[in-house]
């Protein structure tokens, strides 16, 4: 075997290392040396023997001739000798070089590359091995001549870390001559960044010194590798799929069957594979139907589409079928992949979702989106003749709900739908929109008086009486109505106008139903024109508070100030009782408290500023029944931090039906706002549905007199004894009385006999602004000290 070093150099490319001499010139040169050798020593022999060892029996010449004649004839020999071993050595070298390079040639057309590892010694450290690389390893690892490195634990540095570990044993094995030969796949980072895969097969030689060395070569398996991962990638994909995959030949047998297409088909694969994939396998009814379904992929390349059959089991299911073909490599049908599903619980799904997509689940009427579109689509097929739209509420749901429950309640709304339902049984619609607001469409109807009959229809249907649990109740509906094509030519316009035709309705006391006038959409547009108005005037802090005082009647001491909101718009005042209710119910009563609570609060600082005043001076401020929840001590206190004004100058007025509708929660919270100093009143005592169980446990301070009754002091007797009762109740309670709303000297007197601590009204003074308010203040104090 040759050495590694002369094999080096035929591994590397033509005509890096110099070619050596001719066997005839190596001959001639040994030969020379070998003659001169022996010339020499003949020349000189014989004299130097005779000279110093003996006498020679003849001369010396004569034995340098026999010596020269001995030279010639051996020099000729070796000549000869070593020209033909030098010779055949040249041809030896000659068909390994050839050989070589048919290696080099034959390696560069796989790709492969070679490498060599020479250690002095078993025990010998990485680094301190010869790793000789060839130019293809370090173009396969994609570093140039002089960024590779020069050792073999360069190399394994290069290694990916879940390799590199056994190739470290496995080099340390080989090092150790535990191995003679190794083969290794392994990972290798190519400097651009990603993992390449290579696999080396090698084995133990030694040179002609008897040192041993290692020759591999190498191959880059990446492309092969990604293919088997995805090869094993798509069998998992296939085995693990969610839907049945049947691959199928050209003639439709089945070749190839997933579990899941096993578990629908309630079959093994084996069973399943070898089968023709036909009807029966599928219990369809008719067989030729998955036979036409192949033909029509077959021609289109793809076909999908749901049958009716049956399972193993015999029950009936609805199957999801796709059909692919597949081709072969020189573009004819090869087979077919069929994906297989049984959809028959989606198709369910499908249909609950449309059900709850487009009806009401309560009533089972069309929601108010689905009854657009059949509205439009009624509208369209009886031109010339009338339709109505109504949309209507029923009275007083609320309490049902809260009397018998929910499940009653959803029974009665059930049965309302079922009645208007009926109504659309020679054409028109009907639809819940929400809550219990519903909506109909009538059949076509030929004139004014037909409209007229048909809303009565309505009526009478929704007035016969509801039975719920044994008992009989009758219900009442606000409704508005709007007639095609006279008030809207489309659904939309339609249904706004009888929803404004409604608000009409339920704002005159509710239980009727109010038809359509363009009036109507005028009075709603100023009502949006006002509504916006107050909305932009307090986010500007435009509305303004006014002070009415409230005063002792047993002395006339001033005992504190009511705060009035006040807003002027376009030049006009506009009273509370018509933009607090508004406020209210479009969300913004809780900006207006806050900013009445704030200017209150800087009205209590102006009049501090001029003069000291009155002992137990409080300012009164109503509250929304929106307000009275859980989150309402948190409201005032920041209010009144940020203000600036102390607790104990504040009072806050509520209104029966606010603190009585959830007295649980009312309680509570008022409870908080008592114990940081602030005062409460409970306003417009008497005109509410008060329960005296409940009013004894509320943290009150005042009780005030309803304007209504002290408008009629002090001559209505009926107005009298009612007031004479609250003033009562009221010291029971432990709690004073204002009046408000006195107006004339008579009712004065009248509730000063009757007992009441305090009043307010014209009698004393209007809500005025601050600077009044401070002025009457200061009048009232120079007639008291004139007093």
């Amino acid at each position: 075997m040759q050495s590694p070093r002369p094999l080096i150099r035929r591994l590397s490319a033509p005509g890096e290392a110099s070619q050596p001499p001719s066997p005839e010139r190596q001959a001639v040169r040994a030969s020379g040396v070998y003659v001169l050798l022996a010339l020499a020593w003949i020349s000189a022999g014989d004299f130097l023997l005779s000279e110093y060892l003996f006498a020679p029996a003849t001369s010396w010449w004569q034995h340098s001739l026999k010596g020269l004649l001995f030279v010639a004839i051996t020099s000729l020999a070796l000549y000869f000798l070593l020209r033909s071993t030098l010779r055949r050595e040249a041809r030896l070298r000659k068909d390994a070089e050839a050989s070589t390079e048919r290696l080099r040639m034959a390696l560069q057309g796989t790709g492969a590359a070679t490498w060599i590892y020479e250690a002095s010694g078993r025990e010998q450290a990485l680094e301190q091995g010869r790793m000789q690389p060839s130019p293809e390893l370090k173009a396969l690892a994609g570093r140039q001549a002089d960024e590779a490195p020069h050792d073999l634990k360069g190399w394994i540095a290069l290694v990916h870390p879940d390799d590199r570990l056994r190739m470290e044993q496995l080099s340390g094995k080989a090092r150790s001559d535990q191995l003679s030969e190794i083969e290794l796949g392994f990972r290798v980072r190519h400097r651009d960044g990603d993992w390449r895969w290579l696999r080396t097969r090698a084995r133990r030689e030694q040179d002609a010194d008897g040192r041993n060395y290692w020759l591999g070569i190498v191959w880059d398996v990446t492309a092969e590798h990604r293919s088997t991962e995805l090869g094993s990638l798509l069998t998992s994909l296939f085995d693990n799929a969610r839907e049945g995959i049947l691959v199928l030949t050209n003639s439709g047998r089945i070749l190839r069957a997933n579990s899941t297409a096993a578990r629908l088909l309630q079959a093994s694969s084996e069973q399943i594979e070898g089968r023709r994939f036909d009807g029966t396998l599928l219990g369809l009814g008719e067989e030729r139907l998955l036979d036409e379904a192949l033909r029509a992929a077959r021609h289109r390349s793809y076909w999908a589409g749901d049958f009716r059959g049956r399972d193993a089991d015999g029950a009936r299911c609805l199957w999801s079928l796709r059909v692919s073909v597949v081709h072969s490599s020189a573009g004819s049908h090869a087979g077919f992949l069929i994906i297989l599903n049984d959809v028959s619980s989606e198709a369910d799904t499908r249909e609950r979702l449309r059900l709850l997509t487009h009806f009401d689940p309560v009533t089972g009427l069309p929601n108010a989106a689905h009854f657009r579109d059949l509205a439009d689509a009624e509208l369209a097929t009886a031109p010339g003749l009338q339709r109505v739209l109504m949309a209507l509420d029923l009275d007083r749901f609320q309490p049902i709900n809260e009397t018998f429950g929910t499940s009653a309640g959803d029974m009665v709304l059930a049965e309302c739908g079922a009645r208007l339902q009926r109504l659309c049984s020679t054409g028109g619609a009907a639809s819940r929109a929400y809550g219990d607001s519903f909506a109909i469409l009538s059949p076509p109807l030929p004139d004014d008086t037909a409209v007229t009959s048909w809303l009565q229809q309505v009526e009478r249907a929704l007035a016969q009486p509801i039975s719920v649990q044994a008992r009989n109740l009758r219900l009442t509906f606000s409704a508005g109505a709007a007639v095609w094509p006279e008030d809207g030519e489309d659904t939309a316009e339609l249904q706004a106008h009888a929803e404004t035709a409604l608000t009409r309705a339920r704002t005159t006391g509710g239980a009727c139903c109010i038809r359509y006038k363009a009036a109507y959409s005028r009075v709603s547009a100023q009502e949006l024109a006002l509504e916006e108005a107050l909305r932009t005037a307090l986010e500007d802090d435009d509305i303004d508070c006014f002070l009415q005082p409230i005063v002792a009647l047993d002395d006339g001491r001033v005992l504190g100030a009511e705060a009035l909101a006040r807003w002027r718009h376009d030049g006009q005042w506009i009273s509370p009782a018509a933009f607090a209710p508004m406020a209210e119910a479009r969300g913004m009563a809780g900006a207006l408290a806050e900013a009445m609570l704030r200017k209150a609060a800087d009205a209590i600082r102006r009049l501090q500023a001029e003069r000291p005043l009155p002992e137990g001076f409080r300012v009164s401020v109503n509250l929304s029944a929106l307000q009275v929840d859980e989150s309402l001590p948190d409201f005032v206190c920041d209010a009144i931090t940020r203000s600036g004004m102390p607790a104990s100058r504040l009072c806050l007025e509520l209104t029966e039906s606010a603190v009585m509708q959830h007295p649980d929660i009312a309680i509570p919270a008022l409870e908080k706002l008592r114990a940081t100093g602030i005062t409460l009143s409970l306003d417009d005592f008497g005109t509410g549905y008060s329960s005296l169980t409940q009013l004894q446990r509320l943290p009150l301070d005042f009780l005030k007199l309803d304007r209504d009754f002290v408008a009629r002091l002090p001559e209505d007797e009926a107005s009298l004894e009612i007031v004479r009762a609250i003033i009562a109740l009221a010291r029971i309670l432990d709690l004073q009385t204002i009046a408000e709303g006195v107006e004339n000297e008579a009712q004065r007197d009248s509730l000063r006999e009757l007992g009441c601590d305090a009043m307010q009204g014209f009698l004393l003074l209007p809500g005025v602004a601050p600077e009044d308010f401070a002025r009457w203040l200061a009048d009232q104090s120079v007639t008291d000290s004139k007093t």
